[in-house]
């Protein structure tokens, strides 16, 4: 008599169980496609206006420096002053507020100025100290001045104003 192998009747319905489920999990992978939903918004605003201005005016040292909102919106103001070369200047200051430090470049940032609500403006005195060594380009030199008098000279220093408005919220 021969002998059979027997394979377990459990081993046999587990192979059969897996393979119906794969089968279904394939069929049933395509019906989460059923559950999406598609939808469409829009919404649309009116940003506020935002006009401001800056104006400098004077000579000499002494300028006047005015500011102007249009805007919808309270704005801040921040007033950079930057010399075409670091040292041209040995103070700044703009109204009541002394400058900083300058940075390497020479600049002097005076950071929140001030505000201005809508509609508004104002104005500050910006005071610039010109450096003597470049004001005079003989001030090291150890001639006296012409027949006693004093030493002038007229040189053009070029600086920028700077001016920096921001919305407050």
């Amino acid at each position: 008599m021969k002998q059979r192998k027997k394979t377990g009747s459990a081993l046999g319905a587990a192979c059969v169980l897996l393979c119906l489920v794969l089968i279904s999990a394939h069929f049933a992978s395509g019906m989460y496609a059923k559950y999406i939903v598609n939808t469409r918004g829009g919404d649309s605003a009116r940003g506020a206006s935002f006009r401001v201005g800056a104006e400098m005016t004077g000579e000499d040292g002494v300028y006047g420096l005015s500011f102007a909102n249009s805007s919808e919106t309270a704005v801040s103001y921040s007033v950079k002053v930057q010399p075409q070369a670091p040292g041209m200047f040995s103070a700044i200051t703009l109204g009541s507020l002394s400058a900083a430090a300058p940075d390497e470049a020479g600049a002097v940032t005076f950071p929140d100025v001030g505000t201005l609500a809508p509609g508004a403006t104002g104005t500050a005195a910006l005071t610039l100290i010109v450096n003597p060594a470049w004001a005079d380009p003989d001030a090291g030199s150890e001639e006296p001045a012409p027949s006693g008098g004093t030493a002038s000279a007229e040189t053009e220093l070029p600086f920028t104003v700077t001016v920096t408005f921001v919305q407050i919220d």
